[in-house]
């Protein structure tokens, strides 16, 4: 890192008139630039860059022009304004061809390459690290070659050539460690683990990933950082793992936040358009100062006496300036470490913050999931209400006849009328009393399978139909005034595209308590969202086994379980149908948090092994079409 004097001092520097005194100031924002760049501040970075220019070109300093070129050419490329890029890149060559610089050529022509490689254009991305190549190759350069050799291992990557890629990636790991290049092994080792996670191989890409973010902290490189922190949440979401994915999304947010937002971008296109504006003008006055040149050359013809005592000041003036800047450099090493300091005290209350998030993060999947088993609580209380209550006014009716008969027999006014009468009624009341107390227990036991089942998430065999059927009776009073249709019905395997005959029910060894809550939160769904502005609606759940051409489900391992669940609600619109398995996702804030349909999708394909997926119209209802094995895999539990 530079340590560099302030804008203000070197815009009182330029007062200086003579020439290695704005040499030194031009200096002097160029690097100002390269300071902003390596932290991120495009818009100052790009200000001082052109301030630069301006100078260099007033003194003719074509390899000072032709770096400033570069390094806006770098910003460009970085906040992905690609043919501003290429329009800088190519000035910046032309002059480097010019002046005869093999090293800047080659450099231009792997900026060049970066830039059409971003465009997916291979063949002119190829074509320029070839170039490139071929001029390191003559100055003996190995960390140019190696720079090239990665960016072509990178294309095919892109391009799937693994085992290429690989090969090229590893070489050049070995080189830049020999040559001590920690940017080059940062670089190398970020590659190595986004191949790793395009060929599925998380573990080692993780171990890649983590090597690379290290070095990056090391060396301060807010791009690598922000690479690295990019391939190792991408690694934990494909594992299941959300809390690591989620912290190391945070951090790329935050880097690349501070990287790329829309407002640099526009202040870099407005310095530009000034700066072009002031290049016009400057030339103007170049032309009027020319003349005015000419006018003191001849003045000063006549005043030969006068050169001593200008030498004298310049002398002067150009010491006060190294003064100048040798207290600034003081006075910013200062700064820098107070900055240095602060900067600390952010990433301690940003770890605080992240912290925070995940444990609301973790409390709201929580509770998300606990959401069914407490609608099931409420189902099942509403619906023993009624059995319970009329067992209790049968037998108090029962009691109340005993007595009269009691009193009858006490008095011997007992007549064989009154006697049948009674015994009919006592059966009568008893048979009442048994069929609702019977009713009660199928309900305690279904609460009490199914709430086993959702706290556990044990695997056992049951019957789907039934158990749905279980399932959907205890969520009715979820559906309070509204009066909900609800059809569940079992299908055969299919043969040649046709379905066999109606089955009653279907035996699979699974995972009851999954079942429960995928179709738990689609009733929700469908009542919260589908039914909101109706009071009356169909649901309809259909499940068969699709066998693949085998006779029966268990001559063919592949056999899948096939589920349809519908209701004619408000559907989805286009614009939110990507979007309803994302985390958080509502289109009702006020009654959901907007993880129930992603931890439907999860439980599919993470728990299950399938597939899941929604097809809807607006006003049309809405379709989700679930797949999974017939026969169960082990799978890892998403949460």
């Amino acid at each position: 890192m530079f340590n560099l004097g302030n804008e203000e001092v070197v815009k009182s520097d330029l007062s200086a008139e003579t020439t290695s005194g704005k040499k030194g100031i031009s200096d002097c924002y160029n690097n100002l630039g390269v300071t902003y760049l390596l932290k991120g501040n495009y818009d100052k970075a790009i200000d001082y860059f052109m301030k630069s220019v301006k100078i260099r070109e007033e003194l003719g300093d074509k390899r000072g022009m032709s770096a400033c070129f570069t390094n806006i050419g770098i910003i460009h490329t970085t906040q992905g304004f690609y043919n501003k890029a290429l329009y800088y890149y190519l000035k910046s060559l032309k002059i480097k061809e010019e002046i005869g610089d093999k090293n800047g050529m080659s450099k231009c022509y792997t900026s060049l390459g970066n830039v059409y490689y971003y465009q997916n254009k291979y063949d002119s991305a190829i074509f320029c690290y070839s170039k490139s190549l071929k001029i390191y190759n003559e100055l003996s350069d190995k960390i140019g070659m190696s720079d090239c050799y990665i960016n072509i291992g990178s294309i095919y990557c892109d391009q799937r050539n693994y085992a290429q890629a690989f090969d090229a990636f590893f070489f050049f790991l070995k080189m830049y460690e020999e040559l001590g290049n920690k940017y080059g092994i940062s670089t190398v080792l970020g590659n190595i683990a986004t191949l790793y996670v395009r060929k599925k191989n998380y573990y080692n890409g993780i171990q890649y990933a983590e090597k690379s973010l290290n070095i990056a902290k090391e060396i301060g490189s807010l791009y690598l950082q922000n690479l690295a922190f990019y391939n190792l949440s991408v690694i934990y979401d494909s594992l299941s793992n959300y809390k690591k994915a989620f912290e190391y999304y945070k951090f790329y947010k935050q880097i690349n936040d501070s990287i790329f937002n829309e407002e640099s971008g526009k202040q870099i296109k407005e310095m530009e358009a000034r700066y072009q504006t002031e290049k016009k003008q400057k030339q103007i006055e170049l032309l009027s100062k020319e003349k005015q040149i000419q006018k003191t050359e001849i003045k000063q013809q006549r005043t030969q006496k006068y050169a001593f005592i200008t030498g004298l000041i310049f002398v002067i003036i150009f010491a006060y300036i190294i003064y100048r800047s040798y207290r600034q450099k003081k006075k910013d090493n200062r700064l820098l470490e107070a900055q240095n300091i602060e900067i600390k005290n952010q990433k301690e209350q940003l770890s605080e913050t992240l912290d925070t998030l995940r444990r609301t993060q973790a409390q709201l999947v929580e509770s998300e999931k606990m959401a069914s088993l407490g609608n099931l609580v409420a189902g099942v209380a509403h619906e023993i209400n009624t059995p319970v209550g009329i067992g209790i006014t049968g037998a108090s009716s029962l009691i109340e006849s005993t007595k009269q008969f009691a009193q009858l027999y006490k008095e011997n006014k007992m007549s064989r009328k009154e006697l049948e009468e009674y015994l009919d009624n006592a059966f009568q009341t008893g048979k009442l009393i048994l069929n609702n107390m019977q009713r009660t227990g199928e309900l305690v036991r279904t609460f009490k399978q199914v709430s086993v089942d959702q706290m556990t998430e044990e695997k056992r065999k049951f019957l789907l139909k039934s158990y749905l059927e279980d399932i959907l009776f205890s969520l009715k009073p979820e559906f309070g005034k509204k009066q909900i249709k609800i059809a569940v019905e079992m299908h055969g395997s299919v043969k040649t595209n046709s379905r066999s005959s109606l089955r009653d029910d279907i035996e699979i060894d699974s995972y009851p308590g999954i079942f429960a809550q995928i179709i738990t939160n689609l009733v929700l769904n469908s009542i919260r969202h589908g039914f909101r502005d109706t009071d009356n609606g169909e649901i309809r759940f259909i499940a068969f086994v699709e066998t693949h051409g085998a006779s029966t489900p268990l001559s063919n391992p592949r056999a899948s379980l096939q589920m349809q669940y519908m209701d004619n609600g408000c559907g989805i619109s286009p614009e939110n149908l990507p979007k309803i398995f994302d985390p958080f996702f509502t289109t009702n804030k006020q009654v959901g948090t907007g993880l129930g349909l992603n931890i439907v999708y999860n439980l599919v394909t993470q728990k299950l092994k399938g597939t899941i997926k929604c097809e809807s119209e607006v006003e049309q209802g809405a379709k989700f079409i679930i797949d999974v094995p017939f026969f169960d895999q082990p799978a890892r539990s998403p949460y």
